[in-house]
């Protein structure tokens, strides 16, 4: 598995860049507000986006995704359980100082359980709510990623609206 970590925006979102080694099929996990670095990692690993994750739908994990989105072509997908953010983006992005994300429309939502395929590679989706009503967790071979459910070194955060 092809896994890239980056920082992304002000707020330090973890963005991952993962594909498939043979096939180079990716998908970018929480896009947060950094597409040209984001965009600029793809090109140089040659991974052919066909996926665009989110772990949660706050707003500075997706404030840049109709950037990409419009860039790679890929699908959006997210948990139903935080369709409800997605109305909220603009004032979300005003609370922060991040950049206003326009008005994303999932392309279809994920379920527990279910398997999204990236060549050889098998993404798990584990519903997880806490941190958010929809949060999931995305588990890749050994690796899971998160989102804001844990934090290193303590818990996540379960104190805004539906945690």
């Amino acid at each position: 598995m092809f896994l890239k970590t980056i920082t992304a925006g002000p707020l330090g979102v973890n963005c991952y860049l993962i594909g498939c080694e043979k096939t180079k099929a990716g998908a970018v996990i929480d896009p947060g507000d950094d597409a040209p670095v984001i965009l600029n990692e793809i090109r140089q690993n040659g991974i052919d986006i066909k996926y665009i994750l989110l772990t949660h739908g706050h707003v500075d994990h997706l404030a840049h995704l109709m950037k990409l989105k419009d860039k790679v072509n890929a699908e959006f997908l997210m948990h139903q359980d935080d369709a409800f953010l997605l109305k909220g983006l603009f004032a979300q992005a005003l609370m922060f100082g991040l950049p206003n994300p326009g008005n994303p429309k999932p392309d279809r939502f994920v379920t527990d359980s279910e398997e999204i395929v990236l060549g050889d590679l098998k993404i798990r989706v584990l519903h997880t709510p806490g941190h958010s009503p929809g949060s999931v967790t995305f588990q890749v071979e050994d690796k899971l990623f998160v989102g804001d459910l844990i934090f290193s070194g303590s818990i996540g955060r379960t104190d805004l609206p539906k945690g």
